[in-house]
């Protein structure tokens, strides 16, 4: 069997460590040959990768904003697909490696960045390629401009069309999902059990050796000028809207006295690089503790940050699979992060014990403050998808957007605006600040105590058992073998035609997305000022 790598581009992190896990994990399980298939940066591919894999370049799989910067207009979504899906074949057939004996694994084909990814996989499963279609993100959990690409290529009238279109079903085409969660929105949406997998993301250091953490720490210390008797929690991601850095910054002054928070990577896109930049300026007089650009640092590596830390922290609000949730168990560092339940259920069903993940960052506020945080969530949900059509903006609003009234709210549900509000009322009222910390005692002991030794051990063994390449490597292989199986429904599709409209079951996925997810305003927030008042 032939499994062939599909995505937009191999850059560095991201999708492209996925994949590399999954090409480790594959290694030895199967006797043909391992074809990773992108755009033209491929520059992310590491070496051991390279050695087990064959790579090719199809120029159109890029992301769309690649391709307009060439002099040639870009084609019709379906026609470019059709070009796709030629391209491809005729690679491939290069190689000797025909549809029967193969299948294709693409990447996030439906987030939107290259419209046409849709209609090359219902072109290809019309010639007779198997195909996993493993979802990452989803244009619908608000990303508005990615959806709104979507629907114009579908030509869509209804959301049920747009589904159609970016869910293609086919005999031969299945699904591998990260989460139960997110099987079930698919589930939702029409696409048959026997074709739904749960195909979570596999962690491992590679054989990667921590340094010593006092050496490591060291050289923090020496590059972020910290006292002599400072400790460390590191939040080790690219600091984009969705990783809640205004939370990072509350919690930041939360943690003992001697204790520096620092978080790892600017990011680099503009829109998030200002939104970084903000909470970094912010830090500077409201959260002194928190360090950013800790990756940045010149000779401090990533497990450099790992190693000398206390414990891994987390305040994101959205992830697709919460790999930062995992790994650091590996490393024999804890975690505590804020609990994302669509994420989390599966860890704690596998066995990992996350008694220091927490629901919500509780802060005291007035009737009157707290009717103007509901108006604001309200109004930061609905501009979110004003870019598209009326009729396919959601309908049902999310839960979150009855925000209490009764003297307190959870942190991250307020605006970026608010949440900066409430970070200078802290710095500037200490009665204030200790009702922030009454409230939130149970997560002050989670950063002050020690991790128990028996914890670590414990998910560090359910985190390899359950999620180390082993693992990985037999569950791709039961999905892969699954669609193997169907070839003669394959001979079927393409006689009697690939494609037609999906059953939406269970509304559009942008409901079902928001009612799994709920929604957190840091995710689309417009920077502007406010006056520094009005939190009780």
């Amino acid at each position: 069997m032939n499994v062939i790598f599909l995505h937009a581009h191999f850059r560095p992190g991201g999708v492209t460590q996925v994949v590399e896990n999954q090409v480790a994990a594959l290694s030895g399980r199967i006797d043909g040959t391992i074809v990773l298939v992108s755009g033209l940066d491929q520059s992310g591919i590491g070496a051991s990768t390279l050695d087990r894999s064959r790579q090719v370049v199809v120029p159109e799989l890029d992301y769309d904003r690649e391709l307009r910067r060439s002099d040639r207009p870009l084609a019709d979504a379906r026609q470019r697909g059709e070009t796709i899906a030629r391209v491809l074949g005729d690679r491939l057939g290069e190689f000797g490696i025909a549809a029967e004996q193969t299948v294709l694994h693409w990447h996030n084909h439906a987030l939107g960045k290259n419209v046409a990814h849709p209609a090359a996989i219902k072109q290809l499963a019309a010639d007779g390629w198997r195909q996993l279609l493993q979802i990452h993100d989803f244009a619908e959990d608000f990303r508005p401009e990615n959806y709104a690409r979507l629907i114009d290529a579908a030509g869509a009238s209804v959301p049920a069309d747009v589904a159609a279109y970016e869910f293609p079903q086919a005999p031969g085409i299945h699904y591998a999902m990260l989460t139960t969660a997110d099987a079930a929105v698919m589930a939702d949406l029409g696409v048959a059990p026997q074709r739904l997998h749960v195909v979570p993301n596999s962690v491992s250091f590679d054989g990667a050796i921590l340094p010593d953490p006092d050496q490591a720490w060291g050289k923090i210390q020496a590059a972020a000028g910290l006292p002599s008797d400072a400790t460390w929690c590191v939040y080790p991601v690219r600091g984009i809207r969705r990783k809640n850095l205004g939370e990072f910054l509350l919690l930041s002054r939360l943690t003992p006295p001697s204790m520096y928070s620092g978080v790892t990577l600017e990011p680099t896109t503009a829109v998030e690089r200002a939104s970084y930049r903000r909470w970094r300026d912010v830090a500077v007089v409201c959260a002194p503790r928190a360090i950013f650009d800790v990756g940045h640092f010149p000779d401090v590596t990533f497990l450099d940050n790992l190693s000398a830390s206390q414990f891994v922290i987390s305040t994101s609000v959205a992830e697709g699979f919460g790999m930062a949730y995992l790994e650091p168990w590996l490393a024999g560092r804890g975690v505590v992060a804020r609990r994302l339940p669509h994420v989390v259920r599966d860890f704690e069903s596998a066995g990992l014990r996350l008694d220091r993940f927490y629901d919500e960052v509780v802060v005291p506020v007035d009737d009157r403050w707290a009717g103007e945080v509901r108006r604001e969530i309200a109004e930061a949900y609905h501009a979110a998808w004003q870019s598209i059509p009326i009729a396919f903006r959601p309908t049902v609003e999310p839960a979150s957007l009855a925000a209490s009234s009764s003297g307190e709210i959870d942190f991250a549900l307020l605006t970026a605006d608010r949440q900066v509000e409430v970070l200078r009322r802290m710095h500037d009222d200490a009665g204030f600040e200790n009702s922030v910390r009454d409230r939130n005692a149970d997560l002050i002991a989670s950063l002050s105590a020690p991790f128990l030794s028996s914890t670590i051990e414990h998910n560090h063994t359910v985190a390899e058992r359950e999620y180390g390449n082993d693992r990985a490597g037999e569950r791709l292989l039961a999905a892969y073998r699954q669609i193997r199986t169907g070839a003669a429904e394959i001979g079927g599709a393409r006689s009697s035609g690939v494609g037609g409209k999906a059953a939406v079951l269970g509304g559009q996925a942008i409901e079902l997305l928001s009612a799994q997810k709920g929604f957190f305003p840091c995710r689309t927030e417009v920077i502007h000022a406010r006056p520094a008042e009005g939190a009780s």
